[in-house]
């Protein structure tokens, strides 16, 4: 097995295009949730969500206008700008990106509210609704990802759910760990603000509605005992990853190691999981063997952390069952919501810098666990602390779990 360590990072969120940054806002306890505008403009108030603002899906329009726009979604566009920072940030030259993997997690975009109407007229074109449905094929940016950069190395792309991001990167992970690549990039991107995806989450009982809060920023509550549902938001990220042997080769620097990780299915229902969280513990305890870290050198925990009672309450009692009480726990979503494809890459990035920085994260509006919920150490303000190892889980619908181990040095 090859050493596998994380040499470049890559974000796009609300008004934050670098990881560093981003990581300096929410270690000091800004959140960027705020009332949903576009829902409010169609009169439905009190939805809260993180959205990328139109004016910022020009810029990227007008940076990126190479791509080819009239059939590429926004979440394509932060796609592309996060993998263009990771390169540049990797310090990677065109033959070694050419020779490289790209692994790229999206979930299907839905259609906007004008394509609805559209398909609704009576007199359109066929022609011009083929041309309007291609707008929402996820596979168009990623085709225009390999041949801007000249990847010739293996190339897929996946559709997890909220676990795509991570399900990339251990894609990418294995290749490398078993020697037959050198280098891949590996991220995801989502619009989770979409309206059609809103609604979709309201039927499922899950989005962040029928809560008491006036504060838009309060809503996002992850394993509180008053959380109300899931904060959808807009974010894509990448990190490159190599092998060991590769990176001191060149001189790279390095973020962090993936000691190990592991990616698997369970059947229990298309939209939560089993209630006492078992799915969830095999996963963690299937990635620390294949890590060989045992539970108690986890220092910190990245929990994929939505704010919906079902899921966290699995969650916290999984991580209780594998690692106790005391193991620190923390869910960026409080502050960042919830970009499905594109969270579980975030959530690897921002782990990556609290292992460099040596910084937990905190997780914005907790008070107290509910009754329900497995005794877990949930992380409430920024904290310096010596960290070796972080976990970061990512468990998406359809029953995809992942659950990757960081470190912050190789043991050997």
């Amino acid at each position: 097995m090859h050493k596998v360590v994380i040499t470049g990072i890559g974000t796009t969120v609300a008004k934050h295009r670098n990881p560093h940054t981003l990581f300096a806002t929410l270690k000091s306890g800004q959140s960027l949730i705020k009332e949903d505008q576009t829902l409010a403009a169609m009169g439905i108030h009190g939805v809260a969500s993180s959205p990328i603002s139109e004016q910022e899906v020009t810029y990227f329009q007008q940076q990126y206008a190479f791509l080819q726009q009239s059939k590429i979604a926004p979440s394509g566009f932060i796609g592309f700008d996060a993998l263009s920072q990771s390169i540049a940030d990797a310090g990677l030259d065109k033959g070694q990106i050419s020779h490289a993997g790209l692994y790229f997690g999206t979930n299907k975009t839905l259609p906007t509210t004008a394509l609805l109407h559209q398909l609704a007229e009576p007199n359109r074109a066929a022609s011009q609704l083929n041309e309007s449905i291609a707008y929402y094929n996820p596979q168009t940016v990623f085709a225009d990802m390999v041949k801007h950069f000249g990847i010739a190395g293996p190339h897929a792309s996946c559709a997890d759910a909220c676990a795509a991001g991570a399900s990339s990167i251990i894609s990418g992970y294995r290749k490398i760990a078993s020697g037959a690549l050198d280098i891949a990039m590996c991220g995801a991107a989502d619009f989770g603000t979409q309206p059609v995806m809103q609604l979709l989450f309201k039927k499922i009982g899950a989005l962040n509605q029928g809560h008491s809060f006036t504060d838009m920023s309060a809503i996002s509550r992850p394993f509180d005992r008053d959380r109300a549902g899931v904060v959808l938001a807009d974010g894509a990220a990448f990190v490159v990853i190599e092998s060991e042997t590769s990176a001191l080769k060149r001189g790279a620097k390095i973020y962090a190691y993936i000691s190990g990780a592991h990616r698997c299915t369970e059947s229990y229902k298309m939209t939560s999981t089993e209630p006492s969280g078992k799915y969830y513990a095999q996963c963690m305890e299937t990635a620390l063997a294949k890590s060989g870290v045992a539970a108690g050198d986890i220092d910190h925990i990245s929990a994929h952390g939505t704010s919906t009672k079902s899921n966290d309450s699995a969650e916290s009692l999984a991580i209780a069952k594998v690692f106790g009480s005391a193991t620190a726990v923390t869910s960026t979503k409080s502050a960042l919501g919830h970009s499905l494809a594109g969270s579980g890459a975030i959530e690897v990035v921002l782990s990556a810098l609290s292992l460099k920085n040596q910084v937990m994260l905190p997780t914005l509006n907790f008070s107290a666990l509910s009754n329900d919920d497995g005794e877990i150490n949930v992380v409430t303000k920024a904290t310096a602390k010596k960290m070796n190892y972080i976990l970061s889980n990512s468990f998406g619908f359809g029953g995809v779990n992942t659950s990757i181990v960081l470190a912050r040095e190789s043991r050997c």
